[in-house]
């Protein structure tokens, strides 16, 4: 059965998608969209994993996991060449 998420689940989904893209410009002058997450609220280590491509070429992937409690970035992931900003 699939479960709904609550308004708090969305509220943590709107914060870390807005997490996300400031990431992503900040660290790498690039434009996301966040078309799908992965919330995980029932471990010790509760995060959200969010998915999508960069603005303008739905081909280069790209990928972030968020420790939602704190806004502590976890991991990310991209297909681009160009970003190796850090």
């Amino acid at each position: 059965m699939l479960k709904l998420e609550s308004a708090d689940d969305k509220a943590i989904v709107r914060k870390a998608t807005q997490m996300g893209v400031e990431y992503f410009q900040e660290h790498y002058d690039t434009d996301v969209e966040f078309t799908t997450h992965r919330l995980i609220t029932d471990s010790d280590h509760p995060n959200i994993g969010l998915y999508g491509y960069v603005m303008g070429d739905k081909k280069n992937l790209v990928y972030i996991l968020l420790d939602y409690r704190n806004g502590e970035m976890i991991a990310s992931s991209h297909h681009l060449k160009d970003m190796n900003k850090e």
